[in-house]
């Protein structure tokens, strides 16, 4: 049975949207389809449900509007076990102590505009952790 979830996105100065979000109940592919308060409908499809929400991510981001859920927060990271599982979920890490924590989140939980990111700065961060180089490949929309 499909899920339903809803969705803070604001510009942290008072502007904002609450987004109906459908979660299939099954993939790859996974899809999630988004209803604005305009009535407006898009569908996001992808092999996780995080490049589900990373699209919407971007969209939102177009319009000057972060998403308030733990999937935009920079301190999280996934693994090939989290991703082969849907990509539901993610690690929380500890950037200051370089480590990766026990604690996983639900990406479609809300959390508080303060503690959420752009895409740039998801990315930026994942680099800075990690001490990979940044090949600047973007996921195509």
């Amino acid at each position: 049975m499909d899920e339903s979830v809803s969705l803070l996105a604001s510009d942290g100065g008072g502007r904002g949207e609450e987004l109906r979000l459908m979660l299939s109940d099954h993939g790859p592919p996974f899809r999630v389809e988004v209803t604005r308060e305009s009535g407006v409908r898009t569908t996001y499809e992808g092999n996780t449900y995080g490049i589900c929400l990373a699209k919407l991510q971007l969209d939102m981001e177009d319009e000057g509007l972060l998403l308030c859920c733990q999937g935009a927060r920079p301190d999280t990271m996934s693994s090939s076990l989290l991703h082969a599982s849907g990509g539901r979920h993610l690690y929380l890490v500890d950037p200051a102590a370089k480590k990766i924590t026990d604690e996983l989140v639900d990406i479609f939980d809300p959390a508080p505009y303060e503690a959420v990111a752009t895409d740039a700065e998801q990315r930026k961060a994942f680099f800075d952790f990690t001490g990979m180089t940044d090949s600047g490949w973007q996921m195509p929309r």
